[in-house]
């Protein structure tokens, strides 16, 4: 029956949440840190803990432990667990460890049965929800392993009966996830022979189908301290696993930015194609331009402008995102040498980036019609306020000169002509004034028929 046995087999959960999403609020943070911390604790978290925490939480570290003793870290006996929450830069890392049950008539690294998998992962599933992946959560990768107690074993066959154990595929098989090239060498690191599953979402699917698994075996003529070489491990394969994840999700969110920007597109090419039909029904030969109605829809397209622009910029950052953590996980599995998990490598460069850099070379062109549009209305406007300007100019110089030779010619009668003895004052002054106001009108319109 040693074909069934294992020595020391060990779940790692690697679980990954935002510190600090893109824009949020310092209450959105601090939420962020409560929803983590309740993980750990659940109900009994009170605000004094959280406090404490979070003060720990914002130290100046690119890598930052949370727990500063073992007694806070370890599950309570007989579970030979224990927790490992760290800040990596604007993500929480969660480490959950968890082997076989400690027994006294068992030691540490008796020989188990292979079925012991499936208590260890219900142990880590009654500590965490694994099942509830966000755009707030956004990964989780599971590390079995395990040594193998005879050289009978097949580590290809064991693999696959803790894969149909753990049951974290929904209903693919084993074949349909896993990644690893059984032909090669390569997939032996440290003394271990690695196994890669993985299931990816679509374009158009959610984050809940992102599962990932890493089986490692080590060999039967492996010596006892094995298990330091994992422990030693840790931290990079903390970083590696977080590089995956923050593709995967960078790439997913990049799929929903495309997806505002295509719906947004078809705004754009209605707008511009409308624009000619608004700016005639807005600029009439036959009357004054309608300031007003090209100012409104100036205003929506900037509005318009600016929103798409800003989810562009979105989609931008995605990509980066993603440039930045490959660079990182292929540096980390150089340094773990791990050399298997490059199956990886392809899905990033062969189809999240240039996927990406073909999304924005072509939803740029919308960007570039709303810039178009608005230098159309804003040119219209302007030479319509010109315009409306040299009339309003010319009105006020016919006007200036109607008044000037008004009052010129009203004190030229005043003094040159005196009234008859026999008129009236009053009736000679009004007849004087409204002579040289009619004559002040048509030198206004003298001058400006002249103008026009």
């Amino acid at each position: 029956m040693t074909n069934n046995l294992l020595i020391y087999p060990t779940i790692d959960l690697f679980v990954y949440q935002l510190a600090e999403g893109l824009g949020q609020s310092d209450l959105e943070i601090d939420e962020n840190s409560r929803n983590f911390w309740k993980e750990i604790y659940g109900d009994k978290l009170n605000d004094l803990q959280l406090k404490e925490f979070q003060q720990r939480e914002a130290k100046t570290s690119d890598y930052i432990p949370l727990f500063k003793t073992d007694v806070e870290k370890l599950f309570l006996e007989p579970q030979d667990g224990f927790y490992n929450p760290v800040k990596i830069g604007d993500t929480y890392a969660l480490q959950i460890n968890c082997s076989s049950d400690k027994s006294e008539d068992c030691e540490p690294l008796d020989p188990r049965e292979i079925n012991s998998f499936q208590a260890i992962k219900k142990t880590i599933e009654q500590k965490y929800k694994t099942t509830d992946i966000s755009e707030i959560k956004f990964g989780q990768s599971w590390f079995v392993w395990a040594k193998l107690t005879s050289p009978e074993q097949k580590p290809g066959i064991v693999a696959k009966n803790i894969y149909e154990q753990l049951q974290l595929f929904d209903d693919f098989a084993w074949e349909d996830t896993l990644k690893t090239d059984l032909n090669l060498s390569d997939q032996n690191a440290f003394g271990a022979t690695f196994f890669e599953c993985w299931q990816l979402p679509s374009d158009r699917g959610d984050r809940n189908q992102n599962h990932h698994l890493l089986i490692a075996l080590f060999a039967p003529n492996e010596n006892n301290q094995f298990y330091q070489t994992v422990n030693k491990s840790y931290h990079q394969l903390t970083r590696l696993f977080l590089s995956r994840h923050k593709i995967v999700w960078a790439y997913q969110n990049s799929r929903d930015y495309k997806a505002n920007l295509k719906e947004a597109a078809k705004e754009v090419q209605k707008r511009v194609k409308d624009l000619p039909n608004k700016i005639d029904s807005s600029v009439n030969p036959q009357k004054d331009a309608d300031l007003g109605l090209l100012q409104q829809e100036l205003a929506h397209t900037l509005n318009l402008m600016s929103g798409y622009a800003e989810t562009l910029s979105y989609l931008e950052e995605q990509k980066n995102t993603i440039e930045a953590n490959f660079k990182n996980y292929q540096r980390l599995v150089t340094d773990l040498n791990l050399p298997c998990l490059q199956a990886f490598t392809p899905i990033v460069s062969e189809k999240y980036l240039p996927q990406i850099n073909s999304d924005l070379t072509s939803l740029s062109s919308g960007l570039r019609l709303l810039e178009n549009s608005v230098r159309t209305i804003e040119g219209i406007i302007n030479i319509e306020q010109a315009k409306g300007d040299r009339a309003l100019n010319e009105t006020i110089l016919a006007a200036s000169a109607g008044l000037a030779t008004s009052q010129v010619l009203a004190s030229i009668i005043v003094s040159h002509y005196q009234p008859p003895k026999d008129s009236n004052p009053v009736l000679y002054s009004i007849g004087t004034f409204s002579g040289s106001i009619v004559f002040g009108f048509l030198i206004f319109w003298i001058v400006r028929k002249i103008k026009f």
